[in-house]
Order: C-alpha cells, then structure tokens, then sequence
C-alpha cells in the first residue's frame, strides 16, 4: 500500500493544551491537531505522534537533519522561500473510533476516505476553525497511510491537510508491514502540509516541489505568498 497523496482530498487522553512552534510573534498561525480516536490501531502513541508534528514542522531531533532543509517544514521554507510560519500543535480526542462498518487494511489502520469526515466536528469543538481565514494540519492516530488536502481556493466547508500516523511509526522505528521500503517519516506530512498552505494551485503537480527538500517553482513560491501569505514571515 502507497500513501495516498489526493491532490484534492476530503479530510478526514485528554484534550491538551495548545503549544507553540518556534514561539508566536503575533503572527497568524498555522494550527496542528494530532486526532485521537477513541478506538484505533496503531504501533505509536499520541505523545509520539506530537514529537513527530514537531519535528517535522521545526524542531528536527535527528543530528542529522540539525541546519537541514530536507528535514523540518519550516527549514525547507526557509530556504525556497525565505518566510517561516509559526505553528502550536494540540492533541484532541474524538467522539469516534474504529467501529464494525470501518474498512481496515491488513494492518489495522483503516482504509478509505471515510475517516477525513469525522476530524473537523470534534476539532471545531476543541477551538479550531475551518474556514479561509484559518490553516489547519490533522494527523490522525490509526489513520495508516490516508492522506490529503484541500487547497485554500477549494469552496468547501473546510481548509485543511490531513496525514495518517506512517510518519511517526517512520520515526519511531515502529514500522507496520504496509509501510514501503522507500518511504521516509516527512514525506507525506510535508506533500499535504504543503497543498494546504496553497502551493499547488497555478500548476498542480507539474512543477516539482512535492515533497519536503525540493526545490520549489516560481510558481509555487507564488501561490504560497499570494494564498497564505498572512501566515507567513521573513525570520
């Protein structure tokens, strides 16, 4: 099984507080909920699943990706863009687990489109907004290799990119059977965070720059200054 990289997708403990990247300047910020259900198979934890936000967006813990712009989200904008964006990542519980009727691959994490429903109703209710004043990244604990975005320009209730948990399993050294040989913890996360803050409008997926470390095209850098502007930032 692939991860699923939807150009256009439908997104699908105690709740804790919201905790800053990078520390917020008044800037508007780019929220982060790592989804729990109340029923899930996983081979990470939520509190994994955080370390794993974080280090993918800004705080790269690896010696190896320390300076790097092929590892943190943030570096890689840095370096194609000269903006950064400040982040606070929460943990929300949901309302809502793995039932009888919710397909699963041969793993255990489930499989289909019908968990990117479920996450906004619960997260509305934690504080976060969907409309296009807001930039919302979801990774869901159980959600395997499901993937996807909507780009701000979609007309629909909510603007927002969702991964599953591959990427901490990644990091973790907990990987299940259904991940690939050749896949790497930012990859996806970095892919949808990416279509979420707009880059993929002008040109789609024609033009490179999919995935965290590639260089970006000129119209890419274009559509993330004109469609999220306001959430970045020269450092």
């Amino acid at each position: 099984m692939r991860l699923v990289l939807a150009a256009i997708a439908i997104l699908a403990v105690f709740a804790l507080p919201a905790q800053a990247g990078r520390g917020a300047g008044g800037h508007l910020l780019v929220r982060v909920a790592v989804a729990v259900p109340t029923a899930y198979s996983s081979t990470v934890i939520p509190a994994q699943g955080e370390a794993f936000v974080r280090a993918a967006l800004g705080a790269p813990t690896d010696a190896s990706c320390i300076g790097s712009h092929t590892c943190s989200v943030e570096a890689w904008f840095k370096h194609e863009l000269g903006q950064v964006f400040d982040y606070d990542v929460t943990v929300v519980p949901m309302t809502w687990g793995v039932g009888p009727g919710d397909p699963v691959d041969s793993c255990g994490s489930t499989e289909g489109q019908g968990w990117y429903y479920r996450p906004p109703a619960d997260l509305m209710a934690a504080g976060f907004g969907f409309d296009k004043t807001d930039r919302t990244m979801t990774l869901l604990m159980g959600g395997g290799g499901w993937a996807g975005h909507f780009a701000p320009t979609d007309r629909v209730p909510v603007h927002q990119g969702m991964v599953g948990d591959w990427g901490p399993m990644m990091q973790f050294n907990a990987r299940n059977a259904c991940i690939p040989a050749d896949e790497y913890p930012n990859r996806g996360f970095s892919h949808e965070f990416m279509g979420m803050m707009g880059a993929y409008v002008t040109a789609g997926y024609n033009e490179g720059g999919l995935f965290i470390g590639d260089p970006l095209s000129a119209n890419e850098k274009r559509d993330l200054l004109r469609y999220s502007g306001r959430w970045l930032y020269a450092p």
